[in-house]
C-alpha cells in the first residue's frame, strides 16, 4: 500500500545466514552421532531455506504486480554508485578492525579461487 517500487538486486542483502553457535568445549563432549545429527540437521535446514525461499520468490512478485507495485532492476549506473559507497564504508571499517580484516581477506581469496567456476559455469 505504500511502496510502488521495488527495486532488483535486493543491494541490503545479497544473501541469507543461519547459524547454530555452540561451545567447543560442549560441543567437544557430545558423543559422535550426536555431532553427526546436529550437522546433518543444519544441512537439511539450509538446503530447506534455499529450496523455499527460491520457490517463494516470483509469487511474491506476481502479488506484488498485481496490486500495483513494479518490480524494476537498479540502473547499473546505480548499481554503480552502491558499489562505490560500499568501497568507501569498507575501507573505514577494515582500517577499524583487525577481525573484520582477517574475514575480509578470508572472503576474498575465496572468491577469488571461487571465480574459476563461477565466471564460466552458469548460462549468462
Amino acid at each position: 500500500q505504500i511502496a510502488k517500487y521495488n527495486y532488483y538486486p535486493g543491494w541490503h542483502q545479497q544473501s541469507t545466514s543461519n547459524e547454530l553457535l555452540i561451545n567447543m568445549d560442549k560441543w567437544n563432549e557430545l558423543p559422535d552421532n550426536y555431532q553427526a545429527m546436529l550437522e546433518t540437521a543444519c544441512t537439511a535446514s539450509v538446503a530447506q531455506m534455499i529450496a523455499d525461499g527460491e520457490a517463494s520468490q516470483f509469487q511474491a512478485m506476481i502479488d506484488n504486480e498485481a496490486n500495483g507495485v513494479k518490480n524494476l532492476t537498479w540502473p547499473d549506473e546505480v548499481i554503480g554508485e552502491f558499489r562505490s559507497k560500499w568501497d568507501e564504508v569498507l575501507q573505514e571499517e577494515l582500517a577499524a578492525s583487525e577481525d573484520l580484516q582477517r574475514v575480509w581477506d578470508s572472503f576474498t581469496s575465496f572468491d577469488e579461487k571461487y571465480q574459476v567456476w563461477g565466471a564460466r559455469g552458469y548460462l549468462k
